[in-house]
């Protein structure tokens, strides 16, 4: 399932495609699949996927809080 996670701890990540890095700050709001077990993940942000070591995901972000219902 694709879950909005948010970013609280800054990290890079690498775009999938150019493998241009990107660091990714507290605030921010990727997309992830909770499905993936690779070592390393595929996050979304802003249209265009990137690359990053699961572990270092799991330690800079969590799922974004549901807003009151």
């Amino acid at each position: 399932m694709t879950l909005a996670y948010e970013v609280f701890a800054p990290f890079v990540a690498a775009d999938a495609i150019s493998g241009r890095e990107r660091k990714f700050k507290p605030g921010e709001t990727v997309l992830y699949d909770d499905s993936q077990r690779d070592p390393t993940v595929t996050i979304e942000f802003e249209e265009s996927q990137f690359l990053v070591d699961s572990s270092t995901f799991e330690q800079c972000c969590e799922v974004k809080a549901l807003g009151p219902a």
